[in-house]
């Protein structure tokens, strides 16, 4: 099962980056113009083209694929027959001590890496989060609160996403949080593997 979100960025990216532009632009002229603190405006310079590059690699230039697949190292009898050809079976099929969810990171036209690589097993939680409190959803807030030592990962390619997928790992004692935009399927898969 695979998953790559679709990139929704177009309106509010161009306008981050034309004001940012703009801000870099101010700074470049002002550092001409004024000799006293012509050092800080230049830093705001700096500052804007960096914020811009930042936006265009990050919010448009990168993609992911999440992807739920058996472990590679399955020594479980039966597998290698429960997964032929001639005895089709669906992934969603196996028990989650037998797969791994996996998110690739790629950028442009290259071919992506392997970024993140979790046991099902460990997965605590599955929990919808929307930008504002409401009933469909919980806030990251409020998920802190559950876990407060949670480490994040925010594997999202939306720059202001009114929702997503957090998946809650445990990692003995830690735990840590991958953030995703998941298609329907997908949340419905992972979600529903949490409340059995």
């Amino acid at each position: 099962m695979q998953w790559r979100p679709i990139q929704k960025n177009y309106p509010s990216l161009i306008v981050l980056m034309i004001l940012t532009g703009l801000v870099s632009a101010v700074g470049y002229i002002a550092g001409n113009i004024i000799d006293r603190f012509g050092w800080l405006f230049q830093l705001i310079c700096i500052g804007g083209i960096v914020a811009m590059l930042y936006l265009l690699m990050r919010y448009h230039m990168t993609w992911f694929v999440y992807s739920v697949r058996t472990k590679s190292d399955t020594t479980v009898p039966g597998i290698g027959t429960a997964l032929a050809e001639e005895y089709p079976m669906h992934i969603t099929h196996l028990p989650k001590e037998m797969l791994d969810f996996a998110v690739v990171r790629g950028q442009g036209s290259k071919n992506g890496v392997l970024e993140c690589l979790m046991g099902l097993e460990a997965l605590e939680d599955a929990v919808r989060i929307t930008e504002k409190e409401d009933g469909a959803g919980k806030t990251l807030q409020e998920v802190r609160k559950k876990y407060p030592e949670l480490a994040l990962y925010d594997y999202t390619v939306t720059i202001f996403r009114k929702e997503a997928l957090l998946l809650v790992f445990r990692d003995g004692q830690k735990y840590t949080g991958v953030l995703i935009e998941a298609g329907e399927d997908m949340q419905y898969y992972l979600t529903g593997l949490c409340r059995k």
